[in-house]
Parts: structure tokens; sequence; C-alpha cells
């Protein structure tokens, strides 16, 4: 299709606006999942309705097959570069990004997404759609923008409901799907009708079996088991052999055998996909519409963003499934440029959660073995004083661990009563900064715990979610504020740019003046011992002192002509006169009046080296 181009205020789109972009060089839509959706074009300075194409002003356009035409607002328009600009546009969606949302919280994605538009800040003309149902919880302590609420973000709709949810932008509604795209079987073959350098680097990073250990230290030695590797069926097949090596040590709380050990590898394996190559395919249409190879992915073309395709690895013997996560889409043709292949992004929860089970975790265990180990140390090597402490009823009243033999006179005071257990640097009167009691708190400056189960844990006046909640927020805000110094910066150096481009302007504007004038166009400079001025009546060369060199009019002479000329050649421009008759039609005094004018013509034939 054509793109068409709209007031930047229009929502309807039922008409042809301000008019079609019918002189378009190129024009391409890309969309990601769940990601960036924009549009960019290359189009003439003499285009048709070229003046009218501004920024904010949007740009109805295909962005996929099939798919109903979208609106995407103009952002930025390049300076002209062989007499063509770029124009970029994002989806009309992007503007949800300048719409804030005031803080609540819902049960339901369908309750999320209609609070997120009925507690917008200021006038919102978006709609919201899902097919998400079921319960869940979405929390919104801070006011935020819209657009950060739907992805992107801990606790987002997409964090928040249903794993692999994906969104769509159809002009003006919101949808969140549970599965935006089909599996209509469409089914490539890696390695017999299509390659992929990228690809072939994933087969070979492949796991080719796993070996799993378990290790602990205690009272200063080491015990370790290590189990067999167990390989995949077809680990002969891939380039190489590639073994992961699982930790299992806090898998088993008594100490496991190899036979144990073999079998938590198997189950990794199977429930890892250990063995199944990470997708990453471009097919770029272009490349193939022209080979004996097309034939064999033209079922892709079929294909939309988000639908499942099926890979194929022969030679593996491993069938993969993919997803459609990028599509780049000629507008003008209506065809695919080229779509990616890949594996479905994950959420910023489970980004987060991946990132703590890869990185924390290993951390967490390293200082818990280290605090008992320092514990253990601590009281295994205490040389202190135990007291009985009585009442005046001499009934046992509490315990007292000091490093004194009085304890009244010590410093570093351990005391055991039925209230609890508390450590005390400052002598016996306390404070007690590390404490255990009775009514069931913990007190104390580090706590270091290998898992900690807990309905609510509490940092300041404040839940632990909220807290990290509101660091995602501060993230969020902070990059928000990133983007726009980035996007002022961008502008600046765009208002540098035309600032530079004004002075040049203004400086050719001036010297224009000095040149042309009411007695014509002026050929010559300031220093220069002759000026040339042109006008209807003809050419003249003079001096500077104003006498005539050279004159050339009406009167066809040959000899003045050759002296102007002359004049005209000197210097870098050269230029040659004519003498002609055109035709002038004027309406004088109600009538139409048609004569013939004699006139002077100026060609420029070159300039001297």
């Amino acid at each position: 299709m054509k793109p068409i181009l709209y007031e930047s205020s229009e929502k309807q789109f039922t008409t042809n606006g301000i008019g079609t972009l019918a002189d378009a060089i190129s024009c391409t839509v890309i969309e990601e999942r769940n990601g960036s959706y924009e549009l960019e074009m290359e189009y003439p300075l003499g285009g048709i309705h070229y003046d009218e194409i501004r920024n904010n002003r949007i740009i109805l356009a295909m962005p996929s097959d099939g798919q109903k035409a979208q609106p995407f607002r103009v952002f930025k328009i390049t300076r002209p570069i062989g007499g063509v600009v770029k124009i970029y546009a994002v989806h009309l969606s992007y503007d949800l990004s300048g719409i804030p949302v005031a803080p609540f919280s819902a049960n339901d994605c369908p309750s999320a997404l209609n609070g997120l538009k009925s507690n917008s800040m200021i006038a919102n003309p978006f709609e919201v759609w899902t097919d998400i149902s079921g319960s869940g919880k979405y929390k919104q302590i801070s006011p935020a923008s819209f657009r950060s609420r739907l992805a992107g973000t801990d606790g987002s709709i997409l964090d928040s409901f249903g794993k692999g949810a994906e969104l769509e932008f159809d002009r003006l509604t919101v949808k969140v799907h549970q599965n935006r795209g089909r599996d209509n079987g469409v089914t490539i073959r890696y390695g017999k009708n299509l390659t992929d350098l990228k690809q072939q680097e994933s087969i070979e990073n492949v796991r080719t079996g796993v070996i799993a250990y378990w290790y602990k230290e205690e009272n200063n030695t080491q015990d370790v088991i290590v189990g067999e590797i167990q390989y995949l069926e077809n680990h002969a097949d891939y380039p190489k052999e590639n073994i992961h090596v699982l930790d299992c040590s806090a898998d088993f709380e008594k100490k496991p055998d190899k036979q144990q050990l073999n079998t938590r590898a198997k189950q990794y394996i199977k429930a890892n996909n250990i063995g199944v190559p990470k997708i990453s395919i471009d097919v770029s249409f272009i490349q193939l519409w022209q080979t004996e190879e097309y034939k064999n992915i033209v079922s892709l073309e079929r294909v939309s963003l988000c639908d499942t395709v099926h890979v194929v690895f022969d030679k593996l013997g491993v069938n993969a499934v993919a997803k459609v996560i990028k599509t780049e889409f000629d507008v003008l043709n209506e065809r695919y440029i080229k779509i990616t292949l890949g594996e479905a992004r994950s959420s910023f929860g489970e980004a987060i959660r991946e990132a703590t089970k890869s990185t924390i975790q290993p951390l967490v265990k390293s200082m818990v073995n280290i605090a008992v180990s320092n514990a253990t140390a601590n009281i295994s090597g205490f040389s202190g004083y135990v007291t009985k402490v009585t009442d005046a009823n001499g009934n046992w009243s509490e315990l007292v661990i000091s490093d004194q033999a009085d304890y009244q006179q010590a410093r570093n005071v351990w005391r055991w009563s039925q209230g609890g257990l508390g450590f005390s640097s400052n002598g016996y009167a306390g404070p007690y900064t590390t404490a255990i009691t009775a009514d069931g708190h913990i007190n104390g400056a580090m706590i270091t715990a290998g898992t900690i189960n807990a309905n609510t844990v509490n940092v300041g006046n404040k839940v632990l979610t909220e807290t990290l909640t509101e660091l995602a927020d501060r993230y969020t805000a902070a990059d928000g504020r990133m983007r726009e110094l980035a996007s002022r910066i961008e502008q600046n150096t765009d208002n540098i740019v035309l600032s530079v481009t004004r002075q040049e302007y203004e400086g050719y504007k001036a010297f224009m003046r000095a040149m042309l004038d009411e007695n014509g166009l002026h050929v010559g400079g300031e220093g220069e011992e002759t000026q040339t001025s042109i006008n209807g009546r003809g050419v003249k060369v003079v001096d500077t002192n104003g006498k005539v060199l050279a004159q050339f009019d009406k009167l066809n002479n040959i000899l003045a002509y050759l002296a102007v000329r002359e004049f005209l050649s000197v210097g870098s421009h050269r230029l040659e006169a004519k003498l002609d008759e055109i035709e002038i039609t004027e309406f004088a005094n109600g009538n139409i009046k048609t004569g013939q004018v004699d006139c002077t013509y100026m060609y420029w034939i070159g300039d001297v080296d």
C-alpha cells in the first residue's frame, strides 16, 4: 500500500487525510515481540506532499501481511542527502509513555488494564483488551507512565499475569494476549534448505552431557562425591563434546551416592532441553527470492509476529520450536524483507529470577559457609566465665557467660533467661544489640541465613516486596530520565545544526541581496574590476567608476554580444546571453491581451579552470 499522511491529532483514519505519500522511495515497518514498533521511510524532496511531512504528524502504513494499517507518529526527519530525506516514526502507542498513571492495585489482568485506563492522570484515548483470565496480583505504589507499566519493569502487566503473555498494539487499542501468535505447522529444516552463521555457532555451543557432584566441608575436612557423565544419546553427532558441570550440593540433605547424582543429571537434561540448540535465525527474503532455496522457505511468508515455527535439525535428529520475534516488512511491495526466529524473551521478573539463581545463590551459599565456620570457631574457641545467677529466693534466674570472672565488670556478656538470649559488647547492663527473645523476635545488626521462610520481610517501615518494587520503579524512572536526556541531547544537536544552517542561510541571503537588487543580477564580487548586471533590458558591464564597458540589449548587435560575453567569461563562472521572444498574456479592463515581448536569457555554460 501507499502510506497516507494525517494531521497529528487524527484518531479515526477513515479518510485519506492530508494525502497519499505516493512518491515514497522505500517504507519499512519493524516490529519486535513485546518490543519496538517503528517505521522508516525514504522520500524525495520534490515528492507529493513532501512539504506537509512534519514532526508529530502521523503516517498510516501496513505493518505486515494481512494486518490492518497502523498509525506511526513522525519524530525525526533527516537533512536531505542526494535530494532524499529519511523519515523516522514510532507506533502511536508510544504516546502512552507520556500518560502518567496514579498508584492502584488489582487482582486480575482485566482489572489491572482497566485500572491503567481509569487511573490515567490526563486524557487517555486508548482502549484496553485481554484474553488472560484468572487471579493474580498487580500493585503500583507510585505514579508511572502507562507504557512502562505494560512491560519491561518488575510488577508490570506482562510480569504479573501469565507466563509468556504478549502485547499487540492495534491503532488505539492495547491488547494483552496469553498467546498472540498461532502454530500453523510451518516447518523449516536447518542445514538442508536454510543455514545461518549465528545458528551454527549456537549448535557448536550446545551441551552434549551433564556430570553432577556433591560437596560438603565440615570440621576442616572436605567430602566430595562425583557422578558419571550422562551423555545425550546422539552426542557423537555434535561438532564437539561440551559437558555441563552440575552442583547438587544443595539438593541433598544427606550424602548421596553416585547413582543418585547420575539420576539428578538425567533429570536436569530432560528438564532443561539439554542438546536442543537455541534458535537464532535471520531469514532474509531479499537474498532468497531469486534462489532455488526460496521454495523451501516460502511458507515463512505466511507467518506473523509471535507465530510458532518448527525447526528440524536433520543432522542432529532434534526438533526445536521457535517464535517469530522480529519482522521487517516492505510496505510498498507488501512483503517481508526479513524475519527473525528465536526464543521468546523472558519477562523482567523471570530475568531477575534467573540472574538470582545463577549469581546470588552461589554467593549466599558461600556466605553461609563462612558464617558457620566463623561461628564454630568463636564458640569452640571461647575462653570465658560462666556464672549462674539466682534471685533472692535462691532460684536460678539466668545464665551469664562473660569475659571476666566478675560479670558485673565484664565487657562482652551473654545473658540467657526466660526472656531470651542476648549479647552485649557494652557490659552486663547492655544494650543487647543481638538477641533472640521469647516472643519470637530476632534482633541483629547482620543475620546470615541459608534459607528464610517468611510471610513478610520488613525493611524499615515497608515490606521487602514494596522496597524492591520501589527500587525497580526508581530504576525505571532513572532510565526514562536518561532516555529523555539522550533525546534532549539529540534535539539540541539538531538545534545546533539548524542554528549553523540559519547562519549560513543569513550569510547567503546577504550575499544574494548585494548581488541582486532593483537593477538586476550582478555578476562579480567586492574588489573585482567589473560588475555585470542582468535584467529584462539586457546585459551591461561597467567598471568601478560606473563607465559602461560593454552592453548587449534588444539591438541584436553581434559585436556587443561578443564584448559582453568576454566580460562574462572573466572569473570562474561562464555565462552566455541570448535574445528571445516570449508570449505574455495579461488581463486588463475586462479583456485578455496576448503579445510577444523581447527578453534576454542567461545560460550558465560551465566554469573556467
